[in-house]
Parts: structure tokens; sequence; C-alpha cells
């Protein structure tokens, strides 16, 4: 999907944009349930023009909503002889790594109780999160496994949040996730995060899985569809749990 947006004078049509519409919806939507970038002083500015953001795509104004992103949040420089630009790629580039600011993160050291290494900090301000499947049961994964260098153990790091963020994005961080098999809902410390949407990705093109008053809507910014997605059928799933989820969001309760 896409638009044109006038910038400078200058007419540009802006393409490819799935891998960043279903979660500029998603904060829209999540907007609704409760107050997100609110008193957030993590970087006022860019709360700033997310929230300008959020009120475009109330105004239905896809273009301004896509405009600011593209070009105050991801800083596309578009050079002086082009009239078109393309989000085609990754989300973790077009989207993710631009508001991962607000989800940073405490990694903290666990293994034997009576050892000097526990509770010992061992990543400061970190923000990647992943899901990856472990015997069969998708976990969250924070990309650290060692074992520690004094008791042996393995290190089974414990997850601090910063501010209480207002959502989590998690990565997969394997091609072998599907939708049935991301948990409903995680906690981290006393926080709970129920899930609110997914992407799934197949044929160069990303859709986005909602859950909408406990039922689950496929969302297609091609043609701009909203269908509702049945329960998974080990039997006879429909073909959406076929593919692989690339991004999932979960919100603070």
């Amino acid at each position: 999907m896409g638009g044109n947006v006038k910038r400078n004078g200058k007419l540009i049509n802006i393409s490819n944009t799935c891998t960043i519409d279903y979660y500029l919806l998603a904060f829209w939507y999540l907007s609704k349930i409760k107050k997100i970038f609110y008193q957030n002083e993590t970087n006022t500015q860019k709360v700033q023009i997310i929230n300008e953001i959020l009120i475009s795509i109330e105004n239905l104004n896809w273009e301004r909503a896509r405009e600011l992103w593209t070009f105050e949040i991801n800083n596309f420089n578009l050079e002086e002889n082009f009239n078109s630009i393309s989000l085609f790629g990754s989300e973790y580039e077009k989207f993710f790594q631009h508001i991962s600011i607000f989800q940073r993160y405490n990694l903290i050291q666990r293994c034997k109780k009576t050892c000097i290494q526990n509770n010992k900090l061992i990543r400061d301000d970190s923000d990647n999160l992943f899901f990856k499947k472990i015997n069969n049961r998708v976990v969250i994964y924070t990309g650290y496994n060692d074992k520690c260098h004094i008791c042996k153990i393995n290190k089974n790091p414990r997850i601090k949040l910063k501010d209480n963020p207002d959502f989590l994005i998690i990565q997969s961080i394997n091609s072998n996730i599907y939708l049935n098999e991301l948990p409903k809902q995680f906690r981290i410390g006393k926080n709970i995060f129920p899930f609110l949407c997914a992407t799934i990705h197949r044929r160069n093109h990303f859709i986005g899985i909602f859950e909408v008053n406990e039922e689950l809507f496929v969302i297609d910014d091609l043609d701009q569809s909203m269908t509702p997605l049945p329960s998974y059928d080990k039997n006879k799933p429909s073909h959406f749990y076929r593919y692989k989820t690339t991004l999932s969001l979960y919100f603070l309760i």
C-alpha cells in the first residue's frame, strides 16, 4: 500500500508501506484502549510526532501519517531528482528500530543464589526482545544464554523493564513461530502484557493479525480489508496459521 504526499511543494509517492502500516494502526488502536506516549520523557520530540501521526490516523489521513513517519521518524532523505520512496524491506529497519527506545530494559544475571555474580547487571539499556521456540514452546529470549564463570550454572537472565513501557514489540528470532503458538499474554516482573497484534509474511508482503474483543481479524493494507480469522483448528487450520510471524505487539495492562 502507499499513497502520494506533498513535501516541500513536490508530489512524492510513498509505496510498500506494509512495513509500517500495521504497527501505526496498532498504536492508534492502543490509544483507544489506554493512554500511550503520555508524559513520556524518553524522547519528547519523537513522542510529539507520533501523537501527530495518531491524530492523522484518527482523521483517516493516512497519507499524512505515512509522511510524518517516513520523513520525521525514519528520517528518509529524498534525493533531489527522485519523486518516489519505497519502504520495502524489513519491519525492523523501517519501523521497530525507530521506536525501540520506548521499551528499554536491564538484564540481570540469575544463577546460584550463593554465587557472588547472582543479581549482577549483565547488560544495561537493552531494547531487543525475541520470541524463540524451545522444546515446542514459544518463550521470551534476550539472546543471552552464557554460563556463569564462577558457579558454572546457566545465567538465566532476568529482564528488568525501565519506566513500565506502554507496549513491547517482540521479534520472532527464527522463521518457525506461527500465529497459534504465540502466547496470549506474558508477565515480566509484576507487569502483564496481553497480545494485541502480530504480522505474518508471505510473497513479499506483510499482513496484520489483530485481536479485537477476543476475536482475531486479518488486516491487509493492499485492499484495506478486515476479515475475521477462525480460531485455530489443528485438523483444518486456516492458511494464515501456516505463515511465520515476524513481529508481535503486546501492551501493558
